[in-house]
């Protein structure tokens, strides 16, 4: 079964999904490293079954959808109960933006590794507010999709009867 109209639409979806995904993370002022590894896949079976997945960096779900901290809590999924994010990981985030810590005490500036487990602890703490980037740019794309998607896969199931009935 030849999907030629289907696949199109489906491929400008999906890249109109990520264009606004990108958007809506460039908007909230996160549009650093996750923004660039937002992609899709999409596979079209002989049979006429569709598979599509979107894929992001391991932390895009967290991003998006947020997650609860043991003393504030967000409609999630996700939750910190017992662990807090990896400080390292949160290392070369605070290189890059260039976040300095100091110590209250003293006014002395602490190390990075410090200051990415007080970060760490925090989060934990007080949890990741959810942004909604991926959600909302997927909704917002789905809307115009159902009423041309069914024209357009209906288009290409109708192309395909005309050529398997020519057989006959």
């Amino acid at each position: 079964m030849n999907l030629e109209r289907t696949e199109k639409l489906l491929n400008d979806f999906a890249e109109r999904v990520i264009e606004l995904a990108q958007k809506n993370l460039s908007s909230k002022g996160k549009s650093g490293n996750l923004s660039k590894t937002l992609s899709y896949h999409l596979k079209l079976h002989k049979s006429g079954a569709l598979d599509m997945d979107f894929l992001s960096a391991g932390y895009g779900a967290f991003v998006d959808k947020g997650v609860s901290g043991t003393e504030r809590k967000y409609n999630t999924p996700y939750a910190y109960k017992t662990k807090q994010p990896p400080a390292d990981k949160l290392i070369p985030w605070i290189t890059r933006k260039g976040i300095q810590g100091r110590d209250k005490k003293t006014g002395r500036f602490i190390t990075r590794k410090s200051l990415s487990f007080a970060i760490a602890k925090s989060i934990k703490r007080y949890g990741i507010k959810p942004t909604n980037f991926f959600t909302n740019a997927f909704e917002e794309a789905f809307k115009d999709l159902p009423d041309d998607f069914t024209r357009r896969y209906g288009e290409d199931v109708i192309k395909f009867l005309q050529f398997a009935t020519k057989e006959f």
